[in-house]
């Protein structure tokens, strides 16, 4: 191909990409999604990360819109790595900040609150607005989903201060937030029965102001999926206000928008509003009725954030209404829920860092290649330090990319590669091998009253006394965290003593520095490994003992 051609294909790209982009802000995420798909993949084949890592971030940008998280992360972690590897601060900062919202969605908020804090290091380094922006309005929201209103608040405020420097869309964005997250501190007094107080009224009215201003910039902007969102926000506030009859007719304004323009999530949430509504006022019988009749709909698209706060409403309301079996029969499906979600949760990290492990070796082996092919061209000068020094920093490559900083132990990525080859290795040879996860308890706590250097100085003392006990053929590794992973060829009630042994250990020690002499115990989930064993399957069998362990008091072996 001649230099002249490939660059009208790139040109080519370009225009498809625009055109997506204008698909995007027209609301048309179905194709706009599809185009951008096609111009990544196109990039890629011809070697163009640059204009790659833009078709993936607006592709990933678009998914969300469409509900699919899963993916739009995948595709978000695919762009963040080309930025990073071209350099690119401010397009990195803004994907970070773009993932995060898809981690929400997925429950996973450690690991939406890590990507904010990079972004908004980076956006204040660079002296960005707009960065700046982005990430305060997101880590706003993530306050909301864990129920810290005062620090979301207090975020989301700075961004709309923000916003003032910027575009319709950013004031959009910021002042919808603002309203949906009134909404939900709303929703959150009235389960606490503070509907009669004069903070419930107070954030009421103050979110209805800001619900009205994001309709209205929705409504001149002509973009379906604003007005049907903010519609959705106005209407809940409304119902807390009081006004039912005003409320439903905005909630059927946002289910014909949505459903018009295919935003299934949108349609599901005004559904839901509508239950909410009867409830609210009072009709308790037709909101359970209402629920029920939408729970199929949820159930199929795995809504599951949705489905747990729906199971537990109705449960309270059955009770309400003196039905307690009924109740009770809701309860159990949301303990059964939030048992499944922690399963999905624990999944979906294994496989983001599945993807994160597969984009970091490709990373590597890209650097690796390039500094062997500069060691042979030193060979043919016969330049014996440059290199000895070349060897040495792909050695050093090598170690950096299996060894946890902190602890000096094998890290997560490590033990995920090993654990697969020892599945792999079951297959044709049945043996006898383990896996524990082990967790510290109350972890936390000690970086809260101590500070972090001193939690850091426990983990690494953690680590050692550990290590002690272990023969050299076990493996035992960081996962994260105060979590760690123990892969041994011992069978499993052998397996048992050991962490067994492992957990008296740590309980009749102290740690920490003199002055802080810090006591520390460990709750262990503890699995056998299996010839049909996938990575995913064996470790959520061990997240589950982990949790039966923590669930039971801590301080336990438990197994699975």
């Amino acid at each position: 191909m001649t230099r002249h051609s490939a660059s009208q294909q790139e040109q080519q790209l370009r225009q498809l990409l625009d055109q997506a982009e204008q698909l995007r802000l027209s609301g048309n995420y179905r194709q706009g999604s599809t185009l951008a798909g096609q111009v990544a993949e196109q990039a890629k084949a011809l070697n163009l990360p640059l204009l790659e890592a833009q078709a993936r971030q607006l592709l990933a940008a678009q998914l969300i819109r469409l509900g699919q998280y899963q993916t739009a992360v995948t595709s978000f972690s695919q762009a963040i790595t080309l930025w990073s590897h071209c350099h690119v601060e401010d397009r990195l900062a803004e994907t970070l900040t773009q993932q995060a919202f898809a981690y929400m969605e997925l429950g996973l908020y450690e690991e939406a609150m890590q990507g904010l804090a990079q972004s908004m290091e980076i956006a204040r380094r660079l002296d960005d607005p707009y960065l700046l922006f982005w990430a305060q309005n997101r880590i706003g929201i993530v306050h909301e989903q864990l129920g810290n209103f005062d620090k979301s608040i207090a975020f989301l405020l700075r961004a709309l201060s923000l916003s003032e420097r910027l575009g319709a869309e950013e004031r959009f964005c910021i002042l919808n937030n603002l309203a949906s997250t009134s909404a939900t501190h709303a929703r959150y007094l009235w389960n606490e029965h503070q509907q009669d107080s004069e903070l419930f009224t107070d954030v009421v009215n103050q979110g209805l102001v800001h619900a009205r201003r994001a309709l209205q910039l929705a409504q001149e902007a002509n973009h379906p999926y604003r007005q049907a969102i903010s519609l959705a926000n106005y209407a809940m506030l409304g119902v807390f206000n009081g006004d039912l009859t005003h409320a439903r007719m905005l909630l059927d304004q946002s289910t014909a928008l949505a459903a018009q323009h295919g935003y299934q999530a949108l349609v599901h949430d005004a559904e839901v509003i509508q239950a909410r509504a009867h409830l609210y006022s009072g009709d308790t019988a037709l909101a359970v009725a209402h629920f029920e009749q939408l729970l199929p709909a949820l159930i199929e698209h795995a809504e599951r954030p949705v489905l747990l706060n729906i199971y537990r409403e109705i449960s309270e309301a059955y009770e309400s209404m003196q039905q307690p079996l009924k109740a009770l029969e809701y309860y159990k499906y949301y303990h059964q829920l939030e048992r499944e979600q922690r399963s999905v949760i624990a999944n979906t990290r294994a496989q983001f860092m599945t993807d994160m492990t597969e984009l970091s070796e490709i990373r590597l082996n890209a650097e690796r290649a390039h500094l062997e092919a500069e060691l042979e061209r030193l060979r043919m000068q016969e330049s014996e330090a440059e290199k000895q020094a070349l060897l040495r920093t792909i050695d050093e490559l090598a170690r950096q990319a299996n060894e946890d900083e902190l602890t000096g132990l094998k890290n997560r990525r490590f033990a995920n590669h090993h654990l697969r080859q020892r599945l792999q290795q079951l297959q044709s040879e049945p043996d006898a091998a383990c896996l524990a996860l082990l967790d510290l308890d109350w972890f936390k706590q000690i970086n809260d009253q101590h500070g972090h250097p001193v939690g850091d100085q426990v983990l690494r003392q953690v680590a050692q006394t550990i290590s002690r006990q272990l023969d050299e053929q076990s493996l035992f590794a960081r996962f994260g965290g105060e979590e760690f992973v123990l892969l041994t060829d011992l069978p499993l009630s052998a397996m048992q003593a050991l962490c067994e042994q492992i957990r008296v250990s740590l309980h009749s020690q102290r740690f920490g520095s003199g002055r802080e002499a810090i006591p520390v115990t460990l709750s262990i989930g503890v699995t056998d490994l299996r010839q049909d064993d996938t990575l995913f399957s064996v470790l959520e069998r061990a997240d589950k003992a982990l949790y039966s362990a923590k669930a039971s008091g801590r301080n336990q072996v438990a197994s699975s």
